[in-house]
């Protein structure tokens, strides 16, 4: 019998992390570094953002790009983001633990931008299984109800996860690896909203479907499928 995970929401605004390890050796440690990414789901800017933390490495991302890794030392950081017309009103705190990597998204308007954080460290699957985890970067899409379908399963009221709104993630549910179908419904309905279509998640793979607002209309929901911490 298949079994479909449940999976848990939480708030991507409240990080909470371990603290930095120490090593007896004069030498750098690389292992101690964070690494950080970005992606641009900002809707109406003037160009491709700048997304950076002060003091800390930036970025040019295009609208539904998403960027390499790159390591920094461990902190707290503050977010900045700008486009060509100037810097957005984006009031973001971060803080890096040493050796996790993380992801900052700029989701919303360029009159109402926000900054998802969250940590991209859930540990590595077991051979044949898959960590899958949704966030929802669309201020346009609103709360909606989460179906992550393995093959042979369909909408049948019981969601993954229910009503999960703007600025939100879930937790990684573990799956089958393979082929897995995230379809979204309006909450308390089967009114599908949004189908993806098979999406592959390799054996041992680490998965976020991030969700935003397309660029094209004003009830279009596009769809990054992000490989995390580099799996």
């Amino acid at each position: 019998m298949r079994h479909r995970s449940k999976i848990l929401l939480i708030s991507i605004l409240v990080p909470a992390f371990a603290g930095a390890a120490c090593s007896d050796s004069n030498e750098p440690d690389n292992s101690l570094d964070a690494r950080i990414r970005y992606v641009n789901a900002v809707k109406f800017t003037t160009g491709p953002v700048e997304i950076g933390l002060r003091n800390g490495p930036s970025e040019v991302v295009a609208f539904s790009d998403i960027t390499a890794y790159e390591a920094l030392r461990p902190g707290d950081y503050v977010v900045f983001v700008e486009d060509e017309a100037g810097p957005l009103d984006v009031n973001g705190t971060a803080f890096l633990a040493a050796g996790t990597d993380h992801t900052i998204a700029i989701t919303g308007q360029s009159d109402l931008p926000r900054a998802m954080f969250f940590s991209d460290d859930p540990g590595v699957p077991d051979v044949g299984q898959a960590y899958v985890r949704v966030a929802n970067g669309g201020l346009q899409i609103g709360p909606v109800d989460v179906y992550l379908l393995l093959p042979g399963e369909q909408v049948d009221g019981t969601p993954t996860v229910g009503a999960l709104d703007w600025l939100n993630v879930t937790l990684y549910g573990e799956f089958a690896s393979g082929e897995i179908t995230l379809v979204l419904t309006d909450v308390g309905t089967q009114d599908v909203v949004f189908d993806s279509g098979p999406i592959t998640v390799p054996s041992a793979s680490v998965r976020t479907l991030f969700l935003f607002d397309g660029a094209a209309a004003l009830d279009e929901i596009d769809l990054l499928v992000l490989n995390d911490g580099g799996s």
